[in-house]
């Protein structure tokens, strides 16, 4: 989906989420577009798109009956809204944390094509309702994750609120 539809349909979840749900917002972020850019032009880049683009999508949004979204957030982000809603909470939070794990191992081994380069990415994420049943404030903590992860070079941080602090990996 592009920025704004993708902020519409996330908006809209977040809305009609019934109690107990557990939802992932993440934002992934391609760190070295600009070098790809410079190395390989607009076709580099519309490939690492499609790449990053393929992973998210074949892995968040393979099953459509989910209901999981996967958009573009800006020039070199993405969103990705997934349900991991469970009766059992803890069971929930578990999925979670282990998708986060597989995407940033798939992410780790996206490479252009002929062997031209890797695809660097971060990944910051947040938990409704753990941080916020708001979008906002939801997507500004992932923000702040994924900005986290890019300073320390991990795969990905999963923020958590200040008493607990921050999960990375």
């Amino acid at each position: 989906y592009t920025a704004e539809v993708a902020e519409n349909l996330i908006a809209d979840k977040i809305e009609t989420c019934i109690s107990g749900s557990t939802i992932l917002l993440a934002l992934v972020k391609i760190n070295n577009l600009d070098l790809i850019s410079e190395n390989y032009g607009t076709a580099g880049v519309s490939e690492a798109l499609l790449k990053v683009s393929g992973i998210l999508t074949g892995f968040y949004a393979e099953d459509p009956d989910a209901g999981n979204v996967v958009g573009r957030a800006g020039k070199n982000e993405f969103v990705v809204f997934a349900d991991f809603t469970e009766y059992d909470l803890f069971k929930a939070h578990d999925k979670l944390k282990e998708s986060l794990k597989e995407i940033s191992r798939r992410l780790e081994e996206c490479e252009l094509d002929s062997g031209r380069g890797m695809v660097k990415c971060s990944i910051g994420a947040a938990v409704y309702p753990d941080i916020s049943t708001d979008y906002d404030e939801l997507y500004e903590s992932a923000g702040e994750a994924l900005k986290e992860a890019e300073e320390n070079d991990g795969n990905y941080v999963l923020y958590k609120n200040e008493t607990t602090g921050r999960e990375k990996v």
